[in-house]
């Protein structure tokens, strides 16, 4: 309850009455509360998440931010910087003009929203990887004056795909030099890649094997062995296995070989 009095007196200021307004603001003291609580499931949720959510007044350039990326002091994103060029100061040289460009072609509803990934660098020169996503707020002309998103450091996640590329192009630098097959499986033994030398060796060009059951490429008096054999990897039975059995060549004749496996 909201308690709203006062006092009515004389002229020598002794009190003759006084009046009071009580105003039930229950409904008022719940949705302080309840905004209280979204406010902080909000900070709790930037803070956990790495976010910070910007907003720009197209008009006078001027920033606001809320929010942070959780990296050091240093960070460029969680400075309170107040005005646009000062990011777009930031921003990695190599990826300014593309930034522009996407900013642009939002702004000029070329396109439904904003997400770029571009490089910042810091005041040490460090390179942060980050992720910005926005949203262009428009008057009833149609023309765009705020735009409104947030930001995410995507650093370690760069680092991560970086690494795995590089270990892609080495596993298909020493695949494709090797002398053997190398061959992947999926669980119900159908082919899911053939290293290209497997036309070397029998003669078919390895890509129209591809989703394709391993035993139909094998001998029929071989074809239970083979599927008993990875039936045995696959359940655990061992860790791996040496197979042999035949295989049809180009030429139509049938050709023993071995393979191992393992799961």
């Amino acid at each position: 309850v909201d308690d709203h009095t006062w006092t009515q007196r004389d002229s020598d200021g002794r009190a003759l009455s006084s009046h009071g307004i009580l105003l039930d603001i229950t409904d008022r003291k719940a949705a302080q509360d309840a905004l209280g609580a979204s406010e902080a499931r909000y900070e709790l949720a930037t803070q956990a998440g790495k976010v910070g959510v910007w907003d720009l007044d197209l008009a006078s350039g001027q920033v606001y931010l809320e929010g942070r990326l959780g990296r050091p002091s240093n960070y460029p994103l969680d400075e309170p910087r107040r005005h646009v060029d000062d990011w777009f100061h930031i921003i990695h040289p190599d990826d300014a003009a593309m930034v522009r460009s996407a900013l642009a072609a939002h702004l000029q509803a070329a396109t439904p929203g904003l997400q770029i990934e571009t490089r910042v660098v810091d005041q040490a020169g460090v390179t942060h990887w980050v992720i910005i996503r926005g949203v262009a707020v428009r008057d009833e002309d149609g023309r765009p004056v705020r735009l409104v998103g947030t930001g995410m450091d995507i650093t370690e996640r760069k680092h991560a795909e970086t690494a795995l590329l590089a270990s892609e192009e080495r596993f298909r630098f020493l695949v494709e030099r090797a002398s053997d097959v190398v061959f992947f499986l999926a669980p119900d033994l159908t082919v899911t890649y053939m290293s290209p030398n497997y036309g070397e060796v029998v003669g078919r060009d390895a890509s129209e094997l591809l989703g394709k059951p391993a035993a139909e490429l094998v001998h029929p008096e071989d074809a239970p062995r083979l599927r008993e054999g990875f039936a045995e990897v696959i359940a655990g039975g061992k860790g791996g296995g040496t197979l042999e059995y035949r295989v049809r060549h180009s030429d139509g004749q049938w050709r023993w070989h071995t393979g191992s496996v393992s799961c």
